[in-house]
């Protein structure tokens, strides 16, 4: 994976662009940690670890992601309390347009 350096400009442009799909920082930032593992899917835990924020924090990110129709989420079969989050068709597209607004 390669990363490549947003600069403060960049970064206005993002933050500003995510405001049209009504999505703050904390939610960019979780689409972000759920793209990124790609065809895995993450477990709430994991996405809440990944932001280094709560559990709490996690779930009313997810419910306001889940309702606009650009996060998903899957019960496990083995163990009901885990819960996996995976990023939608129209969640890439958004995150695609939010990220290209920078250029």
């Amino acid at each position: 994976m390669t990363t490549t350096a947003i600069t403060p400009l960049d970064l206005a442009r993002i933050l500003e662009a995510s405001t049209e799909y009504k999505l703050n920082a904390n939610d960019l930032h979780c689409l972000c940690v759920i793209s990124a593992a790609g065809a895995d899917a993450l477990t709430m835990n994991s996405t809440a670890a990944a932001m280094k924020l709560s559990s709490a924090a996690i779930t009313g990110i997810a419910d306001k992601l889940e309702s606009a129709g650009f996060i998903t989420r899957r019960t496990a079969r083995v163990d009901r309390r885990v819960i996996w989050l995976e990023i939608t068709e129209r969640g890439n597209h958004v995150l695609a347009d939010i990220l290209n607004s920078a250029s």
